[in-house]
């Protein structure tokens, strides 16, 4: 268990703040990397603070939080990866086009969804879409959809209290047998047992915090 903050960049301003920015170099398909791994610049931290603040002040919220999301998404622009976020503004780009795609998974990760289908909605043949969805993804397109569903059958199981069952059948597999195969390859546990670990391991760190909390106001 960690704590962490996720911000859904806005794709709008992004391609606003990227024109306002100025042109550079475009990368090349085989350049552009989606999955990045990094120490926070300080700037960034910044305003990830001030937006979690205004979780506390829901008054302020309307007013504030345009101003921090265009500073936000001018760093990140201004970044070591401005150029990745700057080809998934294109909507010319693979990476744009192949958002589309991975929207439809998103929405519809329970259901069977047609390999075409997500082809036609990226604009490319399927030997391309292929090839750009596993770069863009380092997945195929039914491991991604598998991947989906197993991160919310998890999520089900421990802030729902879904059951291993319940929680397969929901996400849209139809053999619990499969599921549960396919859960402890992707969390290296089946899934009750995998669950009953992570709630314990939540409730420790939960404990250590409150004890922590109790001897700093000693």
């Amino acid at each position: 268990p960690y704590l962490a903050v996720a911000v859904e960049l806005e794709m709008t301003l992004l391609r606003e703040v990227a024109a306002q920015l100025g042109s550079v170099r475009a990368q090349r398909p085989s350049e552009t990397r989606t999955l990045f791994v990094e120490d926070t610049k300080a700037a960034i931290l910044d305003c990830a603070v001030r937006l979690m603040h205004l979780l506390d002040r829901p008054d302020a919220t309307s007013l504030l939080r345009p101003g921090i999301m265009h500073e936000l998404h001018y760093w990140l622009l201004c970044g070591q990866h401005g150029a990745a976020l700057r080809s998934l503004a294109d909507p010319d780009s693979h990476a744009s086009r192949l958002a589309a795609a991975i929207a439809i998974l998103r929405t519809e990760y329970r259901s069977r969804i047609l390999v075409e289908r997500l082809a036609a909605a990226a604009a490319m043949s399927l030997t391309a879409f292929h090839k750009h969805f596993k770069h863009m993804t380092s997945l195929t397109p039914g491991q991604y959809q598998k991947r989906l569903r197993l991160i919310e059958a998890r999520r089900l199981m421990l802030d729902e209290g879904f059951s291993a069952t319940s929680a397969g059948f929901e996400v849209g597999y139809e053999s619990i047998s499969q599921f549960t195969h396919e859960y402890r390859r992707t969390f290296q546990a089946p899934p009750k047992r995998d669950a009953l670990r992570t709630r314990s391991m939540s409730h420790a760190i939960k404990e250590e915090m409150q004890d922590a909390e109790r001897a700093s106001a000693a």
